[in-house]
């Protein structure tokens, strides 16, 4: 049906199942609370790059 829409689609859920597979992974040792920080931190980097917000503030 959707074969306008597949790749954005397939990209979003993708990345998405990849970070969910990450965190579930994590979430059941206690390497979570070592790579909770350094993995907000790059989210947080790659968002302001790629928005380009020059005034972010975090918090």
């Amino acid at each position: 049906m959707y074969r306008e829409v597949p790749s954005l689609y397939n990209r979003t859920y993708s990345g998405y199942g990849a970070l969910f597979a990450a965190y579930s992974a994590m979430k059941q040792s206690d390497m979570i609370s070592k790579l909770a920080p350094l993995l907000w931190s790059v989210l947080i980097s790659n968002v302001v790059r790629h928005k380009k917000m020059r005034h972010f503030r975090t918090l």
